[in-house]
């Protein structure tokens, strides 16, 4: 009998992604969980789910866990979210049981949102609103923790029962994250910088086992990444290096990396408007989380 991968995430990850720029298109090719339990000779529980945030990845794993006898699974592996988004169960709908989102007063309807992302994430600005007095840097750090304190309680769980883990920040965990620096200053060098502070205070640093978690510390400052982010690095330099008006040592022009980055979309992009990863990438980023597993 074969052993189980246990996989979930966003809609990265979710096996039956419906595009809402193409519900038309049919995007039901394998995702990473699937391909990996190719590779890896397991059968495959997919519980990614459109909009996830963490709250919802480490339940979902925790919950299915429960039900089924420890021996038989093969590895868990979590694709983390980013940090701003709450999870919570609606009533069933057309998009099936598990739904993700928040309704604040005035009261919005949950469907006015597309279908693809139920997460708090989309309502931010207006629950912030309602509350004034919130020091936003604050806010986010307490938030950041609240995320990395769930990859912590899945390691522990992992660990106290002896269960493979690997984890990984599948997209930026600070996704729409108006840092102070990078407000008054417009440099994405200083948001960046901020999103390393955080990390470096962060009581959960030095705790998080760097041999189950991909990517640790997720901060490329400080010498990690989030998978989505590396893969696009990665074809940017790829872009770049075949590119016929690629300057040899002069700086890139603005509208140069403009084109590039335009062709990494269409490489890796399900369309210019989805920036869902495609088939192919799908591939891509099982080959780079297989190579990460054997290692």
């Amino acid at each position: 009998m074969k052993k189980i991968l246990i996989a979930s995430g966003c809609s990265f990850t979710e096996k039956n992604f419906i595009s809402t720029f193409h519900p038309e298109m049919d995007c039901t090719w394998d995702k990473w969980p699937e391909l990996l339990a190719q590779k890896l000779n397991m059968d495959c529980i997919n519980l990614g789910s459109r909009g996830a945030g963490n709250e919802y990845i480490y339940n979902s794993i925790v919950q299915r866990l429960l039900k089924i006898k420890k021996n038989r699974v093969g590895l868990v592996m979590a694709g983390w979210s980013s940090a701003k988004r709450f999870d919570f169960r609606v009533t069933k709908n057309s998009m099936g049981k598990h739904v993700h989102g928040c309704v604040t007063g005035p009261y919005l309807n949950i469907d006015d949102f597309p279908n693809r992302d139920y997460s708090m994430s989309k309502l931010y600005p207006s629950v912030i609103k309602s509350y004034p007095s919130v020091d936003k840097l604050d806010h986010y750090e307490y938030i950041t923790n609240r995320s990395i304190g769930l990859f912590f309680d899945l390691q522990m769980l992992c660990e106290n029962f002896e269960i493979p883990l690997k984890q990984f920040q599948m997209i930026d965990l600070f996704v729409d994250m108006e840092l102070g620096a990078n407000i008054a200053s417009g440099n994405e060098g200083d948001n960046d910088n901020e999103k390393a502070k955080m990390m470096l205070r962060s009581p959960y640093l030095e705790h998080i086992n760097e041999e189950s978690f991909i990517g640790w510390p997720i901060s490329f400052r400080l010498g990690g990444y989030n998978l989505w982010g590396h893969i696009l690095n990665q074809e940017f330099e790829n872009v770049k290096s075949k590119h016929p008006r690629r300057p040899s040592r002069l700086k890139l022009s603005d509208d140069l990396i403009a084109l590039f980055y335009s062709e990494v979309k269409q490489n890796l992009q399900i369309s210019s408007d989805d920036g869902h990863p495609n088939a192919i990438t799908q591939q891509q980023m099982t080959d780079f989380l297989y190579e990460k597993i054997k290692d």
